[in-house]
């Protein structure tokens, strides 16, 4: 068993470099950007804790490579936090940037809630990029609310324009108002 004692308070603006044990949980203070020339690693074990309704926006790279005993935890410090947190972003992302990967994460109570395109996708939202690989992970109490029809899907994972690898995955209990309660693709 792990003995952590630290907490990382993590601002605003942009991420990079390597999240380990040691630092975990980390507490999202803010819309979280990992830039397009940047990398950002977590390490096996990590707790990423949004302390309200922010993203974590990926325009570089993502490695969340946890495993079978210490996955990586993406979510809110108590599923009673209201609107939960709004998710993993591939937005803006360019194909020349190399691939992302989430293997042994846990994604849950993401909740996509905007009558825009940010209405979609409350765990994983992804968007005109391919080089993206989710396995192993577990993609739970993800929801997406909004008042227009043409939003509000993906509550687990969305995919527009893209295809990504996304396999032996636990997608459970998540609710898209408008289609796709565990994954939407278009």
């Amino acid at each position: 068993q792990r003995n952590v004692n630290a907490q990382t308070n993590i601002a605003a603006g942009n991420v990079s470099g390597t999240w380990n044990i040691s630092g975990s949980p980390y507490l999202i203070q803010g819309h979280i950007f990992i830039p397009s020339d940047s990398t950002l690693t977590i390490d096996p074990g990590v707790k990423v804790l949004f302390q309200g309704h922010y993203k974590l926006n990926i325009q570089g790279r993502i490695l969340a490579i946890g495993n079978n005993i210490d996955s990586i935890y993406f979510g809110v410090p108590n599923s009673l936090i209201w609107p939960g947190w709004w998710g993993l972003r591939f937005e803006l992302t360019t194909a020349v940037q190399d691939s992302s990967i989430l293997d042994y994460c846990i994604i849950k109570n993401g909740k996509a809630n905007a009558s825009n395109e940010d209405g979609n996708g409350g765990g994983i939202f992804m968007k005109n990029f391919s080089k993206v690989r989710i396995s192993n992970c577990l993609i739970a109490n993800n929801t997406t609310t909004t008042g227009s029809s043409l939003y509000g899907k993906g509550a687990g994972i969305y995919c527009k324009s893209c295809s990504p690898l996304i396999k032996n995955n636990h997608i459970t209990n998540n609710s898209a108002q408008f289609g796709g309660g565990g994954i939407f693709c278009d």
